[in-house]
């Protein structure tokens, strides 16, 4: 074993210094951290061995590959899944089995971690493999799982993240303990149950050998058991010195298995990634192959491609798997990876079963590709000849810097699963920022966007009511016919020729000329303006759709959650702006100043006065005095001047009445033009679409405020409960840490 240099021991010294810190300053994540000091010291007493280690997915041929270069059938295998735990076999002179299980201590402070990251508060049992403590953890299991699958949380740890993800890892290793203590009491009583709890190892030796397997092929007893040890006399081919290390399938049923293989991977002298022939690189070995490559481990790893021995390949068939197979190593970082294709399970026949060898070997040379076998089992002289060599141990790392790398490399793992705890179990994390901080902050980001969407609007109005836009010319081509044509093109109806009040006559015409220009302010509204309302409360809801992009990014920073974890989602905002415009549309008409013209009431008035100026006026005033002796109305009142009813009307002054009230109303409008225009466009500036976008703003803000204020709450009350994992203060010191790791 190569020296420990000054660098590596001061990283392992850094590395606990590191830590203790952690958690002297973080008193919640005491225990969640592993004991350096005793995995060291179990990494160490591993060295002085070389480690060569099997690894890939599931039915590959891993374990049939390391029975072959055993020379013995004594590993799980078989159809189905088989590997569920780490085995490392190495030689001795007789056969002997160690399943090595996790310590009280261990798997109590192991079930403690996963119910403190699924936010179970409940104690766990000080020693889980005491009588009844099976019992006790069932109880506190199925409680867990009943109150998280109602309140939601069940739903999110088991969706959250990869496979490797650390809650996913916790609830599924829980739910194996569980099930492993239960199984040991039925299957094997508490015997041996008492004998694993005092001794964490069952050891099975000579004509006992075998029995190991009893628990090596359970699925339940993975999560209790630490590794197997195997101890059998090796065959020349292989080095003494030589440890062999089948892995679990990355991809099995036990989803315990990453985790632990990607420890182990650190501790590897050689990696064989086996793939079978049939299968292919597949997605699960493409995410392990790439994981391996980004590790710094692909000067480690030889790839065996495993040929099925019942399915004879011709050449060219071979060729043509193993060309397809580069091509998909390269594809995930392995440019040109060194690839040896065997045939395990017929080699492995050499000591199991010489029938079935000959069988194999007959099917082959019966599709005429015994040429190709025989190259399969050359090569897998090859690999025998190299696994008996000495490994040069080169100017690579030394055996203390592996194992602060992997210290290092399992510690920020549990880290960032740490950090994503609160947010993946209760769907919110720690913050110290104050309340009214962030409630300023959306604010002045709402009201920035509204001044610049504003000035945005005036300028949509502005140019609508340009002296040379589309109203205008409306407005022109109605004024261009001039008040006599205008005049003489509406007869006085046949009701008022036989009016007798003036008056009435007046309000008739101006009702008439009125009713004229509401066609065309109703033509202007359905053509121009109702258009350019609906692109402007379009273009106010896109802007309530950009602030809920940009408000998360502004403010997120200020938690330790994105602000889209924060804030409600678009379809909320949406919800309440599109309920806000649509409360305004039918409470806010728009205002008949959006008209391009609107005769006001007071031009009633000036037009009596003119009427009262002339002086057909003044003899029918005469004659009124004549009669009644007395003036018929006030001056500014045309609706009440009235004659004799029982006097006939005069047809030709009443006509002349009406068409003078159209051309006084005509010339009006045109004066009132310029100023009419300007108040149209003020008003749909400041009166309509100025409020329609301080609603749709404030409706915003309401909606995003809400959500803030929720998260506040909630936050609050997972306080009161201590519920949560990390506080801000507690976040920002583990992410400082883990920086400085």
């Amino acid at each position: 074993m190569l020296p420990p240099t000054e660098t590596s021991k001061a990283s392992l010294e850094h590395l606990a210094v590191l830590t203790a810190e952690l958690e002297s300053q973080v008193p919640s994540v005491r225990g969640l951290l592993p004991d350096l000091a005793s995995i060291s010291r179990q990494i160490a007493a591993t060295e002085g061995r070389r480690s060569t280690y099997a690894l890939g997915t599931i039915k590959s041929g891993k374990s049939t590959l390391v029975s072959a270069l055993l020379g013995v059938d004594a590993l799980p295998r078989g159809s189905g899944v088989k590997t569920f735990n780490i085995t490392r076999v190495s030689h001795a002179s007789a056969r002997r089995a160690r399943v090595c299980f996790k310590t009280p201590q261990q798997l109590a402070a192991l079930i403690r971690f996963d119910l403190r990251m699924l936010g179970c508060l409940a104690d766990a049992p000080s020693d889980p493999y005491a009588p009844g403590a099976d019992t006790g953890l069932r109880k506190i299991f199925d409680d867990f799982q009943k109150e998280a699958r109602a309140d939601g949380r069940l739903a999110r740890i088991e969706g959250s993240g990869d496979e490797g993800s650390l809650l996913r890892l916790s609830l599924m290793r829980l739910r194996h303990v569980t099930q492993s203590l239960e199984s040991i009491a039925v299957r094997h009583g508490a015997a041996v149950l008492e004998q694993i709890r005092k001794a964490s190892e069952l050891v099975f030796e000579t004509e006992s050998f075998e029995r190991y397997l009893d628990w090596a092929n359970v699925v339940e007893h993975a999560a209790l058991i630490q590794e197997i040890e195997l101890s059998l006399p090796f065959p020349p081919t292989l080095s003494p010195r030589e440890v062999l290390v089948d892995c679990q399938g990355s991809d099995s049923l036990n989803p315990l298995d990453f985790a632990a293989v990607d420890a182990a991977l650190h501790r590897a002298d050689r990696v064989l990634y086996v793939v079978s022939s049939r299968l292919g690189l597949r997605v699960a070995d493409k995410a392990l192959v790439k994981h391996l490559a980004t590790g710094g481990l692909s000067t480690k790893t030889n790839f065996i491609f495993n040929v099925e021995a019942y399915e004879p390949l011709g050449r060219s068939e071979l060729d043509t798997l193993l060309a397809k197979f580069k091509a998909d190593l390269a594809s995930v970082g392995f440019a040109e990876p060194p690839v040896r294709a065997v045939c395990a399970l017929h080699q492995l026949n050499r000591h199991r079963s010489p029938d079935d060898r000959m069988l194999v070997k007959g099917q082959w040379e019966r599709r005429g590709a015994a040429e190709v076998l025989s190259h399969l089992e050359e090569a897998f002289g090859q690999l025998e000849a190299e696994l008996g060599r000495e490994l040069d141990s080169g100017p690579g790392e030394s055996p203390e810097q592996r194992i602060a790398g992997l210290l290092a490399r399992r510690i920020r793992n549990i880290a960032a699963g740490m950090l994503a705890r609160d947010r993946d179990i209760h769907g919110i994390q720690g913050t110290e920022i104050a309340y009214q901080e962030v409630k300023d902050a959306v604010h002045r980001i709402i009201e920035g966007e509204r001044v610049e969407l504003r000035k945005r609007l005036d300028r949509m109005s502005q140019a609508a009511y340009d002296t040379h836009a589309e109203i205008q010319k409306t407005i022109d081509q109605f004024l261009a016919a001039g008040p006599d044509a205008f005049a003489a093109s509406i007869s006085l109806p046949e009701s008022l020729k036989t009016a007798t009040r003036h008056g009435e006559v007046m309000a008739a015409a101006l009702e008439r000329f009125n009713a004229e220009w509401t066609m065309l302010d109703q033509q202007i509204r359905v053509t121009h303006v109702h258009p350019l309302i609906e692109q402007a409360l379009k273009l106010i809801r896109q802007n309530a759709t950009h602030l809920h992009k940009v408000i998360p990014g502004v403010i997120g920073s200020r938690f330790s959650v994105t602000g889209s974890e924060v804030l409600p989602g678009l379809g909320e905002t949406l919800a309440g702006v599109d309920s806000s415009l649509d409360q305004f549309r039918s409470q806010t008409d728009v205002p008949e100043t959006l008209a391009p013209v609107v005769l006001v009431p007071h031009l009633a008035s000036g037009l009596a006065a003119e009427f009262y100026a002339r002086q057909w006026f003044s003899v029918l005033q005469q004659k009124l005095q004549t009669k009644f002796g007395k003036l018929g109305a006030h001056k500014h009142d045309t609706q009440v001047i009235t004659s004799d009813p029982s006097a006939p009307a005069d047809e030709k002054k009443i006509s002349k009445l009406w068409q003078r009230t159209l051309k006084a109303a005509h010339k009006a409008a045109k004066q009132d033009q310029e100023f009419s225009v300007s108040s149209a466009r003020e008003n749909l500036k400041f009166m309509y679409l100025g409020k329609a976008l301080e609603r749709a703003s404030q409706a915003v803000e309401n909606v995003m405020l809400a959500g803030i204020s929720a998260y506040y709450q909630d936050l609050e009350r997972l306080r009161d409960q201590q519920s949560l994992l990390l506080s801000g203060e507690d976040r920002r010191k583990l992410e400082d840490w883990l920086a400085n790791l």
